[in-house]
């Protein structure tokens, strides 16, 4: 017996377990995440038992990121990826959303006859904190731990950044225990670099002060190793300086961190690699149509993960 169906919060258990039956490894707070209303996770099952899966994460109205394309090794070769990738991208024509999605190696031929095309790479990196970066940036002195009151500068920015609203995901993750970083500018004059605007805080005696959120990291623990991203900021120095201090604010969790850098990233790759961290691996960011996000991707260093953008 078959069934396709939208997995929901008490189907996370089945999500791990075909992970697992295909060598990936997902923590019970990471398949609940994906199951827990942050998008739609198409599964097919056979039996009873889950055989394949395909997940669309809109965003906002107007962009969406598709992944966790898995299919039990058992049932390979039947066409069940096209009919799981097919039904996301119905439901995205019919909302008008533009879909992009990181590609393995194993996937990218059938994408690309679904009507992807390549538009860049994601470089991952990885590196081990037991070993100090070198040298530190100079602007590790303004990054602290991200606080509640600072959640809605860092959905605006990360909006400037993508494209669109991601606000459920970052509430999600922050609530749910992630790590986070944020780096603080003091002089309360921010440049929206967007759209060329000078906005103030607060004005005192004819000075400008306050505190503004020019970039933020957050960290995910994934298994044996802690997933840095997003990373956003409003130039590469203040990336680097939020990498280099969260590399040292985890330091005691004994995983390596990974970064997924977007290709265009030139100089912060150079920097990471400068620094420590090794280049594990190239994948390709593909995009279904020929329209590109309209984010400002010169602030965006990495990605939450492969399947949330």
């Amino acid at each position: 017996m078959e069934q396709m169906r939208c997995l929901g919060p008490g189907d996370a258990g089945a999500l791990r377990q075909l992970a697992e039956r295909i060598g990936w490894s997902f923590t019970p707070e990471q398949a609940a995440l994906y199951v827990g209303g942050i998008g739609r996770v198409f599964g097919l099952w056979r039996d009873g038992g889950l055989v394949a899966t395909a997940a669309l994460h809109p965003y906002d109205g107007r962009v969406a990121r598709l992944g966790n394309v898995m299919v039990d090794p058992a049932h390979r070769r039947q066409g069940l990826a096209t009919r799981l990738l097919k039904a996301c991208l119905a439901e995205a024509r019919s909302a008008s959303l533009r879909v992009c999605l990181v590609a393995t190696e194993m996937g990218e031929p059938l994408y690309r006859k679904l009507g992807f095309e390549t538009i860049e790479f994601i470089h991952r990196f990885v590196f081990d904190p037991a070993r100090p970066l070198s040298p530190q940036p100079a602007a590790m002195g303004n990054v602290r731990r991200l606080e509640p009151g600072d959640l809605r500068d860092v959905v605006r920015l990360d909006e400037r950044a993508f494209g669109a609203s991601r606000r459920s995901l970052i509430e999600a993750l922050f609530t749910g225990g992630a790590h986070a970083w944020a780096h603080m500018a003091e002089d309360g004059v921010h440049q929206d670099f967007a759209f060329g605007l000078q906005r103030s805080r607060r004005r005192m005696s004819g000075v400008y002060s306050g505190r503004v959120c020019q970039g933020f990291a957050l960290g995910l623990q994934r298994s044996s190793r802690t997933n840095l991203g997003a990373v956003v900021a409003d130039a590469v120095s203040i990336a680097q300086a939020l990498v280099a201090y969260a590399c040292e604010e985890l330091t005691e969790t004994r995983a390596l961190v990974r970064l997924d850098v977007p290709g265009w990233q030139t100089d912060f790759r150079a920097w990471l690699a400068a620094s420590g961290f090794r280049e594990e691996c190239v994948s390709p960011l593909m995009q279904f149509g020929h329209a590109r996000d309209c984010g400002a991707w010169s602030r965006w260093f990495a990605l939450y993960d492969p399947a949330l953008g």
